[in-house]
This record gives structure tokens, C-alpha cells and sequence, in this order.
């Protein structure tokens, strides 16, 4: 249920903020989101073999 909210919030977001309107959720500012975002930027590694995901 959460995954839903946020898949819902961040096209909000998107759409306020390119209409030049401060957007009502804010989700990628959240310092939740920005570890999150952080993690998927980090290369995950299995034994010798490094995985870059982008």
C-alpha cells in the first residue's frame, strides 16, 4: 500500500512543480527517499562479481 502512495505522489509532484507550484507531498526531498535513491546508486556485489545498476 505504501508503494502505491508513492507511485501516486511522485507524478503529483512532477506535475505541480512543472506547473512552477510548490509541490503538496514532496517525496524526493525527504531524507527517506534520498537514502533510498542513494542505496540503488550503490554497486551490489556477489562474490567477484559487482552488479551497477543505474
Amino acid at each position: 500500500m505504501m508503494y502505491e502512495g508513492v507511485r501516486g505522489a511522485l507524478p503529483s509532484d512532477d506535475a505541480q512543480k512543472a506547473a512552477g507550484e510548490n509541490p503538496p507531498f514532496q517525496i524526493r526531498e525527504t531524507s527517506d527517499w534520498q537514502a533510498h535513491a542513494a542505496d540503488l546508486e550503490k554497486p551490489k556485489c556477489f562474490g567477484a562479481i559487482c552488479v551497477f545498476e543505474s
